[in-house]
């Protein structure tokens, strides 16, 4: 899914800008399986901040630390 919408993207994640990594458990408990969903979008920063504000403002899908939009998500901003 993620590849059909615009993802802001985070320059300076690990695995690279367009590359978001995910963990996945079959059961819930074993050991989480990795796996990378190669995205585009129209904006690329280094700054999470920045990203936050875009996906604030309706410009795309940011894959940022769950730290900067923890309060956002819990009002329903995001």
């Amino acid at each position: 899914d993620l590849v059909e919408h615009n993802c802001l993207q985070y320059a300076y994640q690990t695995t690279g800008a367009s590359e978001w990594q995910f963990l996945h458990s079959k059961d819930g408990f074993t050991d989480n399986d990795k796996y990378i969903v190669r995205v585009s979008g129209s904006f690329s920063t280094d700054n999470a901040t920045a990203l936050r504000k875009a996906a604030l403002g309706g410009h795309g899908v940011a894959y940022v630390p769950r730290c900067l939009v923890y309060h956002d998500i819990r009002n329903g901003q995001l």
